[in-house]
């Protein structure tokens, strides 16, 4: 699948001029929450998938302006629901971002872009293309490049994502360059390498399954025979587990609810019976047992050894196993003729014929 929207910045002056939002009108609908002369706040409707809070940005050059751009942001934050954030925010953010003419200061405007960012939880991400998408066009000396477009989203976008990386487009008829954001991209993952899940060894049903697995002949000498049988073992038992742990999500909203309702019926009655007392213990020793797995399940991904000091299950972890997989993700490579490459099937083009 396509992008869902784009930021295209254009040379005018004012936002009625700088940015057009672009969405595939057979996969999702945007409408208009605010609009400024420095945002447009909406909400992108991705049929079947949920919607996602979207502000384009023409920040002021001036800082104390930009302030109102903050706060107008903040204002619509959404804490439950995908959101990104980009445009031209006129701000950089670290010296790497400039280059030519005067050095880069770290001043008042970057300070306040980063404080909005932390205190939001917004977050920047990888991007492929050149570093500076905007250009004064000028030669020799006085030619300025600088980082001024970027995107950032908060946790629940990158979690979403499943490669997050913006895309700068070449500068063309403008000083900027285009700057694209996929949000739902089909990336190929070739073939699934099957690993033992550690959440696997909470159910008893796992040494049934190994057990049978293990009665069964193979043919071959012994070295091949156990091979086939760790082989044959650990394919059950993904497919056994396929639906289960996927399940262990709903089933933890229904027992809170279950177990709030029986609560509250405590509270309002002042009192239980035997037979809700020990219903009501039932569901506790349930869901604490579809917590642990869940938490083993993340533990297993994050690969910190610090988590064994009993960090709890929290968001943090699971963006942290989740930006694992993305830093694994090889975005651009140069072929053998030295031109760099981006285009996902070009790359793979590149290592297959290296290789």
């Amino acid at each position: 699948m396509g992008p869902l929207w784009d930021f295209f910045l254009l040379p005018s002056e004012g936002l009625s001029g700088g940015i057009m939002i672009i969405w595939r009108v057979e996969v999702a609908s945007f409408s208009v929450v605010k609009k400024l002369d420095q945002c447009v706040i909406g909400d992108l409707n991705v049929f079947n998938k949920g919607v996602w809070r979207i502000s384009t940005i023409y920040g002021s050059k001036e800082t104390h302006k930009r302030r109102l751009l903050w706060e107008c942001v903040q204002e619509h934050s959404q804490t439950d629901i995908p959101y990104v954030i980009g445009g031209y925010f006129n701000c950089m953010l670290a010296k790497e971002d400039k280059k030519g003419w005067r050095k880069f200061v770290f001043s008042q405007g970057p300070m306040e872009m980063l404080k909005f960012m932390n205190e939001n939880d917004f977050h920047e991400v990888g991007f492929v293309g050149s570093r500076f998408n905007w250009c004064n066009n000028k030669v020799g000396g006085g030619r300025i490049l600088e980082r001024l477009d970027r995107c950032i989203l908060n946790y629940l976008a990158i979690n979403k994502i499943q490669i997050d990386v913006v895309r700068h487009l070449a500068r063309v008829a403008s000083d900027h360059s285009p700057i694209v954001l996929k949000i739902y991209d089909s990336v190929s993952n070739g073939r699934r390498c099957l690993k033992f899940e550690d959440a696997w060894l909470s159910f008893k049903t796992l040494a049934y399954i190994i057990s049978n697995v293990w009665k069964k002949n193979f043919m071959g000498d012994d070295m091949e025979i156990l091979n086939k049988k760790c082989k044959r073992s650990l394919k059950d038992l993904f497919f056994w587990s396929k639906f289960k742990l996927k399940e262990f999500s709903k089933e933890k909203d229904r027992l809170k609810a279950e177990i709030s309702q029986i609560q509250e019926e405590e509270a309002s009655e002042g009192w239980l019976d035997d037979e809700k007392l020990w219903l009501l213990r039932s569901k506790v020793k349930e869901l604490n047992f579809i917590l642990n797995c869940l938490n083993t399940w993340w533990r297993q991904r994050a690969k910190v050894k610090w988590i064994e000091a009993g960090d709890s299950n929290t968001k943090f972890f699971h963006t942290f196993a989740n930006a694992r997989r993305k830093a694994n993700w090889i975005s651009q490579v140069r072929n053998a003729d030295g031109i760099l490459i981006d285009e996902p099937k070009e790359v793979e083009e590149v290592f297959f014929n290296f290789f």
